[in-house]
């Protein structure tokens, strides 16, 4: 039986706002958050949990392998109105695995090289394929926290499908926030993975600080700040500022009309 102590915001049933709203400040007050509660715990592997949370959080990877640079690359080529074919080209063939991807969903003996099957494909479905090509990424592999790993992708597609629906694309800021608002679990997750902490712990701390963590999380991977906003503040718009506010709203209604919470 666990009898170690639990400090109130692990214990929390509703989510809690980020603390800050720049990620170098956030990371700091998650450490402090982090630290505390670790002090306050007696089973050995609840410690270890936090020390995970403690190194990643620290260290800003959130202690997940890195993942590839294309999505981040293709999404300053699509803010760019100056950008050729060529680009997009280059882009492709310089990541294996998404050309590969690329190659088996518009290829074919119509569609030989990159050129034609970015034409077949359109900008919106390369960007669709881009961001998925992270949910098949390492960090999406964890073998003894698999089932709830795959469960986290299923809901973060069903979320990224809502937001398509509502806007009509697949690019701009809410399809990306929406796709990726519950990364917080999956650094949890990790974390859970490497010290054998308890499935309730995970899920105490998602509800807590899994909007923070993936804040975090997003804007260390490349995101623009709008996107890591609005994916820290979903649970409390208010938080934030016009335009902000409304993004952050808007990753909320797409989560709930997809999860039903």
């Amino acid at each position: 039986m666990m009898t170690s102590r639990v400090p109130a915001p692990m214990a929390s049933a509703e989510p809690l706002p980020p603390s800050r709203s720049d990620t170098r400040g956030l990371r700091q007050a998650l450490l402090v958050t982090f630290r505390r509660e670790q002090a306050l715990q007696e089973e050995p592997a609840l410690r270890d949990f936090f020390a995970c949370l403690i190194r990643g959080v620290g260290r800003g990877d959130m202690g997940l392998p890195a993942i590839s640079s294309a999505a981040v690359e293709l999404d300053k080529l699509l803010r760019d109105d100056e950008r050729a074919t060529q680009d997009l080209v280059d882009l492709v063939q310089a990541h294996a695995e998404l050309a590969s991807e690329v190659a088996r969903v518009a290829g074919g003996p119509q569609a030989p090289d990159v050129s034609r099957q970015l034409a077949r494909l359109g900008l919106d479905r390369l960007w669709q394929l881009t961001l998925h090509q992270i949910l098949a990424s390492p960090a999406f592999v964890l073998a003894s926290h698999q089932a709830a790993v795959d469960a986290l992708r299923q809901e973060l597609v069903a979320a990224g499908e809502a937001a398509h629906q509502r806007s009509g694309t697949l690019r701009g800021p809410l399809y990306s926030a929406a796709l990726f608002h519950g990364l917080g679990r999956l650094v949890l997750l990790h974390a859970a993975a490497a010290s054998g902490a308890p499935a309730d712990a995970v899920a105490k701390l998602d509800s807590a600080h899994g909007a923070s963590l993936g804040m975090v999380l997003l804007e260390h991977w490349g995101f623009d700040a709008d996107v890591a906003l609005a994916v820290g503040h979903q649970d409390h718009p208010d938080r934030l500022p016009e335009p902000g506010q409304a993004l952050a709203q808007q990753v909320q209604d797409c989560r709930r009309a997809a999860l039903g919470r």
